[in-house]
């Protein structure tokens, strides 16, 4: 599929109240298309290395969330993963598709370098796509000491960042909490320090925005626990 094509493509997709939703995030041109949207434009077209680097270049929401959907997990590199970290901001970009990419190619390490980077896009990178990790990997591979030096990282600096990345430290936290039986301990502890998290919506939204709150709520639930589901066996 030819980029021109893809654009109108685009266009006969707009929608309004997306644009608005995503346009918060400084891109330059931003279509307003819905994940599932994006999500059949990638199967259609299917793996394309050169397609995905040319979207990569447009400052765009959708061009850049598309750009991730057809990179080759098997072949990518650490350099082109942070470059699309950074290009995606500190969007849902890297929740809804780079953590996903990350996880699945062999370039996992990338994280320990994003860790503590001073490109704040890349720190936001870094704890939005570990709690993924911490939620979905396999305990056994799961670096506890590792895991342990981030939550306490997070209890001391978490409010030193700006509300995009505090929300996802305190996503890792409740990550860590529910997912990793080693981590839980831990993950209370920090959760209770930081207390409440502004949310990136209006303070009445309906998401909780306490680690500690969430923690409570699941840890003894098995359908959103995995060390609730591990009691169970």
């Amino acid at each position: 599929m030819h980029i021109d094509h893809i654009l109108e493509k685009f266009k006969t997709l707009e929608n309004n109240s997306l644009k608005k939703a995503y346009s918060k995030f400084g891109f330059s041109k931003v279509y307003g298309l819905k994940v599932s949207d994006l999500r059949n434009i990638a199967k259609e077209i299917g793996i394309n290395k050169n397609l995905s680097y040319q979207l990569s270049e447009m400052d765009s929401y959708e061009t850049v969330f598309l750009s991730i959907l057809i990179a080759d997990e098997k072949t990518i590199k650490k350099d082109r993963i942070t470059d699309l970290a950074i290009k995606s901001r500190k969007s849902s970009i890297i929740d809804q598709a780079l953590a996903d990419l990350v996880l699945k190619s062999n370039q996992k390490d990338v994280l320990y370098t994003w860790y503590k980077n001073d490109n704040d896009n890349l720190r936001y990178a870094f704890y939005a796509t570990y709690q993924s990790y911490l939620r979905k990997a396999p305990l056994d591979v799961i670096d506890i000491s590792f895991g342990l030096d981030v939550l306490e990282h997070v209890k001391k600096t978490l409010l030193n960042e700006d509300i995009y990345i505090q929300n996802a430290m305190n996503n890792l936290v409740v990550m860590a909490g529910l997912h990793v039986p080693k981590l839980v301990d831990k993950a209370y502890e920090v959760a209770k320090h930081i207390g409440y998290v502004l949310p990136l919506k209006a303070k009445n939204s309906c998401n909780i925005q306490s680690a500690l709150d969430y923690l409570d709520r699941y840890i003894d639930n098995p359908k959103f626990s995995r060390v609730a589901k591990l009691k169970t066996k």
